[in-house]
């Protein structure tokens, strides 16, 4: 099957996904091998110039060609413009993202586009950190390019490894438009683990049951429901997509390093994707056919559009099938 769904001849890089280190980077397992290492915010605790200014030497003596990391709510010195270019003066090799774009090529005549933003919802009337913003905001509209392959956020989206809702509904919304092969966040220390999102009108009941039953183990046994289901329907679906174009399948890693907040909590290993690049003219027509579908359903926006089909969380789809673009190898995951 995975033979039919992308070329064998298409290059695969390696990503090393990390998050949530909180000062504790040097007590992280030894990082693997890869492309790209990707951090996903939370470097600090208390986010002060000396602490970041740590943080980023570290990544900077990685080994990996490419080191992107964008800012988590407690990186409070990344907040501050003229602070954040004085420390990013003196790392050149370090890539830092905040509300942007930046395009690599990991292989020759193959790039590769990432998004990156620090952005959160705020919780309670003061919040926590920075980079926040209200529920009620516009902050998703449209923010992120068609074409990016990984996208990275320090937050969840809404209802996928954020373990009851902690994540961003409006963050959700712009998957479902953009869909990246790649979706690296943290924040929710207690959802690492790794799942599929496939774009399926399954899904749209399964997100709709989670607005409605916010605990924890009612997502856990939807999980299940849902991921029977998704056994049946996927073939199906999965032949019209792949035939209009359609990226099949996105994954989305919820990468923190620490999954409590005890100085002494072990760290956890980084997860490493392994990642197709098709060539430039077969990403071009994905994006293009994918746009255009999206314009003849209307806008995704709508309170009153019943059509959307929305990610799916299921644990066993991690293990059931290949995507199109994207296979795992992981050394350690905790899908629920």
């Amino acid at each position: 099957m995975d033979g039919a769904r992308r070329n064998p001849e298409d290059p695969v890089i390696r990503v090393v996904c990390i998050s949530d280190t909180h000062n504790a980077h040097d007590r992280l397992p030894p990082l693997p091998k890869g492309d790209i290492l990707i951090h996903a915010g939370d470097l600090t605790n208390t986010g002060t110039e000396l602490e970041v200014r740590k943080a980023v030497h570290w990544l900077d003596r990685a080994p990996h060609r490419y080191k992107v990391f964008i800012a988590g709510n407690h990186d409070t010195a990344l907040a501050n413009p003229v602070t954040r270019a004085a420390i990013l003066a003196d790392y050149p090799d370090v890539i830092y993202l905040e509300d942007n774009s930046v395009m690599l090529e990991p292989v020759a005549g193959r790039l590769v586009t990432l998004y990156g933003t620090p952005r959160t919802p705020r919780r309670g009337p003061r919040g926590r950190g920075v980079f926040q913003y209200w529920h009620r905001e516009e902050r998703w509209m449209r923010a992120i390019p068609t074409r990016t392959d990984i996208l990275v956020t320090h937050g969840p989206p809404q209802h996928h490894r954020d373990v009851a809702g902690l994540g961003c509904n409006r963050l959700r919304y712009e998957l479902w438009r953009v869909r990246p092969r790649l979706h690296v966040f943290g924040h929710v220390h207690a959802g690492r683990g790794v799942e599929r999102a496939t774009w399926l009108p399954v899904q749209d009941m399964y997100e709709a049951l989670c607005r409605r039953r916010e605990g924890y183990g009612w997502r856990a046994v939807l999980k299940i429901v849902f991921a029977a289901l998704l056994r049946v329907v996927a073939p199906t679906h999965d032949t019209h997509f792949r035939r209009t174009g359609y990226r099949g399948e996105s994954l989305l890693v919820n990468a923190s390093s620490m999954t409590g907040w005890a100085r002494d909590a072990d760290m956890q290993e980084p997860i490493v994707v392994e990642l197709a690049l098709p060539a430039l003219m077969e990403k071009a027509r994905q994006s293009n056919s994918r746009m255009r579908n999206f314009q003849r359903k209307g806008n995704l926006y709508s309170p009153k559009e019943s059509w959307m089909p929305q990610l799916s969380s299921s644990a066993s789809a991690l293990s059931a099938q290949h995507s199109r673009d994207i296979e795992l190898r992981a050394t350690s995951i905790n899908t629920e």
